[in-house]
């Protein structure tokens, strides 16, 4: 018996789900493969516009500690995530949501 293996696009495609509802998943799973899941946690992905990955963040300290990893996170994402297209990050207040 074979373990779980991830669904990919395809996958997603062939569960029937429209192509923003696949492009969203897609874009979850890779902001968790890039930022980890403590900050892909405290910093959700929600939204892909022209190229800007927007991320809602509660808490000022994480605000901070996230500013200073964005270069490093934005490298990853165009080297191992390229067709996502991601040129620019837009930080939000999840406060004010």
């Amino acid at each position: 018996m074979r373990g779980f293996e991830p669904l990919g696009s395809a996958g997603a495609r062939a569960l029937g789900l429209s192509a923003t509802r696949t492009r969203d998943l897609e874009l979850q799973a890779a902001w968790r493969h890039v930022a980890g899941a403590a900050i892909a946690r405290r910093a959700p992905a929600v939204a892909l516009r022209r190229g800007v990955l927007e991320l809602t963040i509660a808490e000022p300290a994480w605000r901070r500690a996230i500013e200073h990893l964005l270069p490093e996170l934005g490298a990853r994402l165009s080297r191992d995530h390229p067709s996502l297209g991601v040129t620019r990050f837009r930080l939000l207040d999840a406060r004010r949501q």
